[in-house]
């Protein structure tokens, strides 16, 4: 009858092991649904990683702001007297 696209097609009662789960079995429908679940999850974990990188980034960029304000107060330190003071 060629109801398959030229191809065989047999059932005999043959029980084969199945390794499909039930959540990922479905309509067409519901596994899209489901996919664009998981295409919105995936976008909400990428927005929070990318916020918390440009969290990251301003956090080491006050870092280093901190650490040339230490070593210049350092240095003022290591001379307490302006050398213009001298002139």
């Amino acid at each position: 009858m060629n109801l398959l696209g030229g191809t065989e097609f047999a059932l005999d009662g043959l029980k084969l092991p199945s390794n499909a789960s039930k959540k990922w079995s479905g309509t067409i429908g519901n596994l899209k649904g489901k996919q664009e679940k998981l295409e919105d999850k995936v976008r909400q974990l990428l927005t929070a990683q990318i916020e918390a990188d440009r969290k990251e980034e301003a956090s080491q960029t006050e870092h280093e702001k901190r650490k040339k304000q230490a070593a210049r107060l350092r240095k003022e330190a290591e001379n307490p007297i302006p050398k213009w003071i001298f002139y």
